[in-house]
């Protein structure tokens, strides 16, 4: 039975991963702020206040961080705590793991938002995500362009695995990003002001972000950085018009009328060739996973 840590363990991504390891029956630590159930062992993780021994780590055979700070303009972190989940407490991590001889894995994410401002319709490769210098619009984005470089540049002999991440969705992710938000909003008919939606993205299903990660669980694979994509990209507003389309409105009126920080990032793409590589593969559309939005849950 493999060990395994999820810290940040009631995060978006966090909840999916959990649920497809107790499918197989792994024992499982969750560090987080709160207890949200009893079927799994609890630490208490809650910078800057509750931050737990680091030896306890040296027992797992495998560390999920999943912690973030700032992923939502709608929350407020201080800097240091963006800089501190972001950045610098996993890098204190996988350092006292490598001094301290760890033999599991350590898994840590960036996001494709780290490429900054470009618009060029390049897929960014592992290796120049980590090394690029397009101006960014956060500390979100600059704090985790550091974890990034990190790894890239890392001294450190454990098994590191850095997975970068396109705009992931799925149901029950946070109610302000824009899946959720758009639903919720043609729902109560609430009027919307959305950006141009000009931008170009690649949108890719949680559940086939966690099936590379319980890939990077069970097989041997080379340590290092790799890009999450899926071989499909498309403009925000085809997002926007696939949602309206299911309440049968017309979505143009909507646009145009707000502006966002990530407009200045015109284009962001990353070239998932080296996962593929490895087997993996997105299985689910765009179009299968906003309809999923739309299904009640099974009693």
């Amino acid at each position: 039975m493999t060990k395994i840590a999820i810290i940040g363990s009631t995060s978006f991504l966090a909840s999916y991963l959990i649920a497809d390891l107790e499918d197989e029956n792994h024992e499982l630590t969750l560090f987080s702020r709160q207890k949200t159930t009893e079927n799994h062992q609890f630490i208490s993780f809650s910078f800057p206040d509750s931050i737990p021994d680091l030896g306890v780590f040296l027992e797992f055979d495998v560390i999920v961080f999943a912690a973030a700070g700032g992923v939502q303009s709608s929350k407020k972190y201080s800097l240091d705590e963006i800089y501190q989940l972001n950045a610098f407490l996993p890098i204190t991590i996988a350092n006292f793991l490598d001094a301290n001889n760890f033999k599991g894995k350590f898994i840590t994410f960036g996001s494709y938002f780290e490429i900054g401002a470009q618009k060029s319709l390049k897929k960014f490769s592992e290796k120049e995500v980590a090394l690029s210098d397009y101006d960014v619009p956060n500390h979100y984005c600059l704090s985790k362009r550091l974890l990034t470089r990190f790894v890239n540049d890392s001294l450190a002999k454990i098994d590191h695995y850095h997975v970068i991440l396109p705009s992931i969705y799925g149901k029950n992710e946070n109610q302000n990003r824009l899946i959720p938000y758009l639903i919720e909003s043609l729902e109560h008919k609430k009027e919307l002001e959305l950006t141009a939606g000009t931008q170009i993205r690649q949108f890719l299903h949680i559940k086939d972000v966690c099936s590379f990660i319980m890939m990077l669980c069970h097989k041997n694979v080379e340590k290092g950085i790799y890009n999450l994509a899926s071989d499909t990209q498309n403009l925000v507003k085809d997002v926007v018009e696939l949602i309206f389309k299911h309440f049968n409105k017309d979505h143009n009126n909507a646009l145009g009328k707000a502006k966002r920080q990530d407009e200045s990032m015109q284009v962001i793409l990353l070239d998932n060739k080296k996962a593929k590589d490895l087997g993996w593969n997105p299985t689910i559309s765009l179009e299968e996973g906003i309809l999923d939005y739309f299904k009640k849950e099974s009693k």
